[in-house]
């Protein structure tokens, strides 16, 4: 053994940090923003990401975990014998898991037993408990070891992810042995926890057969032969091995350009490109740290697995004392690296540790278990603890209402200055631009054809839900076709011309929605829509991200897709859900990926995730559909903007855009958003005062800033004067209903939203059931004003609306009442136990 083992153990997983800090700030920017932020080297030193300098993310977060799971795995082996890490690797995973917001008895599965806390002093640091843009392959992965209590192995497979986010947590595996086949297996087994598929696993053997040998005094390329050697016995190896040449090619002809890089190598998002990248970085650059790592980042890919796994390498080859001490200076958790690096030299060295504190540091009590049966998965397994309802956080009901209520809010803010360039709006509203409603097209306050369409949207899934749950049958994008197909007829168009193969069972447009008679008016319908719908009519297939109509990236998929959010069960099927509805029109992949990233954000709004991880799971969704890159560009720039303060309009044109196309116009809401953080007048004044698609990034931004805040924080000044909110309230207050576990069950429900079914089946009643505790708001609601659809309304919405009318016509705090009623309606939607004990009042609580 060498005498400066340790050393280079310490400099093994510094470096990866470095290089993970490094890169964490460009991991979503195209080569040309990296130059035009920092040269045309790229950054020189770890630039601000999450708030801070030297910020690491959640690849450095892994490494560290993995290295506590490998040294409990350690002590298991020397004090009971077991051979196989891959339980103590497994549960430091599952205790990682539970620092992304996951609660301990959701995240533990089968280690709960035997573990009724997370153990260990890892999991106590509290910095661990940022998220920091997590896998989304991990996430899920994890997830399902949690619901089955089965390991993802090489046999049992339970993804085709070959995502770089298994062998950027591997270089610890070189710890394990001194036997090159059994450190190679270790790192790819680890790795196949999360990604089964051989790429995505075998670049961590090899990545971790590198490492060992680096350790031992080994040069880098010779380490890179025997990586090679064993990666050749393991089956499928060939795109790892190719990815491994072309590395070594590339590194002899000199340092790199970052084109070549990206040409040559990929842009390192899968796992044999990411470890290519390092792997050429290191080769090329020597001695050089900060050159391979700047090597290593600069490029359009994903910089921060790239610059970790490079770190590793070169930290490994010199060791921690030559690492650059201006970067470690500001690096984030530098101590907590160096205490853990230091126990895995001791626990790995020649003398490990044996006493009781070291036990207790790394508690090794695992017998094996006996996987769990299938069970039903909980209902929120990444659901985050701050969304519970309880004390100042809104409920879900609020949410959901401020979600639709704030797009709308946001669009007629912005429906006055949609065509006005930039000298024009101050010329008319002053420097500061447009800060109120004011009359223009239309009266103050009027809506477009944005808030028109996520009306119609909104309906179609209310429809939709409906219909799934009295016969069966899953036709959403169907639904919400038609839905489209009705808005297309307020637009001036007889029903007959528009209504395409729905004439034949509905020879006149039905439901309440399309009675309401405010909503025949354009309001600037964009061309793509209206093109897209009467193609349709005249009896083309629809739309859809397999089936391109059109090229069109414009921002009218993403500007109605909010409401998709509010059925989806996981963030997958949000994403899936926005892209479909936004493809029936648009099918360039800007034109629909937006609205999928949208109904992310929104997802993880409405259960109280803050709006910056939720921009990062956007993000983490975004990876696995082709064409993305546009919008991932666009969100990280906006990501970016927003970190440097309030931006001038001329800030948001030159850096976002002007918001005429999908992914713009949710980058400058995102950024609006952010900036701005709970000031929603200022966040929307940001999102409308510019030269480009006004009401469209108002209205996005309004449907992100709702959903963050609920609807008690939007200005009542514009609530007040805002065009059709009745009708969005009751439809708004409908769909919380239908989605919720007791949907309405009489006939006037059905006649509202009629899909083919002649009769709602009731329940049965439960001899015992106690009944739901409500308030009584017979003395205190005031009577319902008619509303402009003229319909009657189930005796349960008419409650609902009474109590929200109570709140609008009142001033101040948001009356008791109402707080409670929103808090009865948030509980029958959502299972959670805290959000449920809040709900239900003593009776002393109550008004």
């Amino acid at each position: 053994m060498t005498t400066n083992w340790a050393d280079r153990v310490l400099g093994c997983l510094l470096g990866g940090a470095l290089g993970d800090a490094l890169g964490a700030p460009v991991e979503f920017a195209a080569l040309d923003e990296i130059r035009a932020r920092f040269g045309p080297h790229g950054p020189d030193a770890p630039a601000e990401a999450f708030g801070r300098r030297g910020a690491i993310t959640d690849d450095t977060q892994m490494t560290l975990f993995t290295v506590d799971g490998l040294v409990r795995a350690g002590v298991a082996r020397r004090f009971r014998g077991e051979r196989d890490p891959l339980l103590p690797v497994q549960h430091a995973y599952q205790r990682w898991l539970h620092t992304q917001g996951v609660p301990w008895e959701e995240a533990a599965g089968p280690f709960l037993a035997d573990c009724p806390e997370p153990d260990g002093w890892l999991v106590r640091v509290p910095e661990l408990f940022d998220r920091r843009a997590p896998g989304k392959t991990c996430l899920r992965s994890l997830d399902t070891f949690a619901r089955t209590g089965t390991p993802a192995t090489f046999a049992h497979r339970i993804n085709d992810s070959k995502g770089c986010g298994g062998v950027m947590r591997a270089a610890p595996a070189a710890l394990w042995s001194t036997d090159l086949s059994e450190v190679f297996r270790v790192g790819a087994t680890i790795a196949a926890l999360t990604h089964s598929h051989p790429s995505g696993f075998l670049p961590a053997g090899a990545l971790a057969v590198i490492v060992r040998q680096l350790l031992w005094d080994q040069p880098l390329e010779r380490a890179l032969w025997s990586a090679m050697a064993e990666l050749r016995r393991w089956p499928r190896h060939e795109e790892t091995e190719t990815a491994l040449h072309r590395a070594f090619q590339l590194a002899q002809r000199g340092a790199p350009a970052p084109e070549e890089v990206e040409r040559h190598l990929g842009g390192g998002w899968v796992g044999e490109e990411a470890l290519a990248i390092a792997l050429c970085a290191a080769l090329v650059a020597d001695d050089d740290v900060e050159l391979a790592l700047r090597i290593a980042v600069n490029h359009s890919g994903d910089s921060d697995s790239t610059g970790a796994i490079c770190g590793n390498i070169v930290g490994a080859t010199l060791g921690a004392s030559r690492l650059p001490a201006r970067w470690l200076a500001g690096l984030e958790l530098r101590s907590v690296i160096e205490e853990l690096a230091g126990d895995a030299a001791a626990e790995f060295g020649s003398t490990p540790p044996r006493d009781e504190e070291w036990l207790r540091r790394y508690p090794a009590w695992y017998d094996g278990f006996t996987p769990a049966p299938d069970t039903e998965a909980p209902t929120h397994i990444l659901s985050t603890v701050d969304g519970s309802g309880a004390g100042d956080a809104p409920g879900r009901a609020e949410r959901v209402l401020g979600c639709v209520l704030g797009g709308a809010v946001g669009d007629a803010l912005g429906y006055a200055v949609e065509f006005d360039p930039l000298p024009k709006i101050r010329q008319k509203h002053g420097d500061q631009g447009l800060t109120d409603f004011v009359d223009a097209y239309r009266p103050a306050g009027s809506i477009s054809d944005d808030t028109q369409m996520s009306l119609f949207t909104l309906e179609g899934l209310i429809r939709a839900h409906l219909r799934k749950r009295l016969t069966g049958e899953d036709r959403t994008t169907h639904e919400i076709q038609h839905a489209y197909q009705r808005w297309l007829h307020t637009q001036g168009q007889e029903w007959a011309e528009v209504a395409g193969p729905f004439l034949a069972t509905h020879p006149e447009p039905d439901g309440w929605l399309v009675a309401t008679r405010a909503l025949f008016q354009r309001r600037a319908p964009g061309h793509t829509c209206v093109n897209a719908l009467q193609r349709f009519a005249a009896g083309n297939e629809p739309g859809s991200v397999t089936n391109k109509i059109n090229d069109s990236k414009g921002c009218g998929g993403v500007m109605r897709a909010a409401p998709a959010a509010f059925v989806a069960t996981d963030r997958s099927s949000a994403f899936r859900l926005g892209a479909d509805l936004a493809a029936l029109t648009h099918t360039h992949p800007s034109g629909y990926l937006s609205a999928g990233a949208l109904a992310v954000i929104v997802w993880e709004l409405l259960r109280g995730v803050p709006l910056t991880d939720s921009v990062h799971s956007a993000l983490s969704e975004l990876e696995d559909w082709d064409g993305h890159e546009e919008t991932t560009r666009a969100l990280g720039n906006a990501l970016r903007v927003a970190a440097g303060g309030v931006p001038t309009p001329e800030e948001v044109e030159a850096r976002l855009g002007l918001g005429w196309v999908g992914e713009e116009t949710l980058a400058m809401a995102v950024c609006a958003a952010l900036v701005a953080g709970d000031d929603v007048e200022l966040a929307l004044r940001i999102a409308v005062n510019h030269s480009g698609d006004s009401d469209s990034v108002g209205a996005v931004c309004g449907n992100i800033l709702g959903a963050a805040l609920g609807v008690r924080r939007l200005p009542r000044r514009w609530l007040d004067r805002l065009e059709l909110r009745e009708v969005i309230e009751r439809l708004t207050l409908d769909a919380l209903a239908e989605f919720g576990p007791t949907p309405p069950t009489d006939e006037e429900h059905l006649r509202r939203y009629p899909v083919g079914v002649s009769h709602v089946p009731q329940p049965a009643q439960e001899p015992h059931a106690a009944p739901h505790p409500a308030p009584d708001p017979a003395s205190s609601a005031p009577e319902l004003a008619n509303d402009s659809s003229g319909e009657d309304t189930p005796a349960e919405e008419e409650r609902l609306l009474a109590l929200w009318r109570t709140f609008r016509q009142g001033s101040g705090d948001l009356p008791k009442t109402v707080e409670l009623a929103l808090h009865v309606l948030a509980d029958a939607i959502d299972t959670n136990a805290e959000l449920r004990a809040a709900a239900r009042k003593t009776p002393s609580d109550q008004p």
